[in-house]
């Protein structure tokens, strides 16, 4: 369970988890865009747990593995700091058949509602295997 989410009841596990965040994203947007108007002099931050991924060996296809997890990873501060999606997500999302809904007005809300700063907390990094038996069970 993620946000709410209860994933086992879900027909696509990872789509709702796109469409339980993205509802995250405007919900954060606008608290920033509230905050700002109630107190200019605000900084409202986002925070992301970083646990960076280290590919298995300096062989290219480890290397591929470990920087899409990273991808995947930065994902969601890259929301909510730029305040837009990055460009691969919807493509992604297209080829894996996902239709995350969305207003006509929250392209302009995440714009309008950027996180000042971005705190990270850093944890263990994840081993090579455990990624990897992860992507393997896709």
């Amino acid at each position: 369970m993620c946000s709410g989410v209860k994933f086992p009841q879900c027909e696509k596990p990872q789509e709702a988890m796109y469409q339980a965040v993205h509802h995250q994203f405007v919900a954060s947007a606008l608290v920033v865009k509230k905050g700002h108007e109630i107190n200019p002099e605000l900084q409202i931050g986002a925070m992301c747990a970083m646990v960076p991924f280290y590919p298995r060996s300096s062989k290219p296809e480890d290397i591929m593995v470990a920087q899409q997890a990273m991808r995947d990873r930065y994902f969601f501060s890259d929301v909510m700091v730029r305040g837009h999606y990055p460009s691969y997500a919807k493509r992604d999302w297209a080829i894996k058949g996902f239709n995350i809904e969305m207003q006509p007005e929250d392209e302009y809300i995440l714009k309008e509602g950027k996180a000042d700063y971005l705190a990270l907390v850093t944890t263990c990094p994840i081993p090579w295997i455990l990624l990897r038996i992860s992507r393997l069970k896709k």
